[in-house]
């Protein structure tokens, strides 16, 4: 299973490590690969919703938009407030 976003603007090296490695820790994951101006996450099962949740955190924290994301909103997390668009 597989979640796409779009790429983040970077501030520099930092920051680029520190988006990664956010990456790096969501649950069962697997790789990312990027592809024009998106990340595709690999994970190794269907995304749980702590990756879900995790994501969404990610996409607010660097201001990517998670219109991607929603094919992964279920009931088990669609009461997160990070799926409001209004969140800066």
């Amino acid at each position: 299973m597989n979640a796409v976003i779009g790429s983040p603007s970077f501030y520099g090296a930092e920051d680029e490590n520190v988006f990664f490695n956010c990456i790096y820790s969501l649950p069962d994951f697997v790789k990312v690969t990027g592809k024009g101006c998106e990340l595709y996450i690999d994970f190794k099962s269907e995304v749980s919703n702590e990756a879900v949740e995790q994501l969404l955190v990610i996409c607010r924290r660097w201001l990517i938009s998670i219109d991607s994301l929603i094919d992964l909103k279920n009931p088990n997390n669609e009461d997160s407030p990070l799926w409001e668009q209004g969140i800066q």
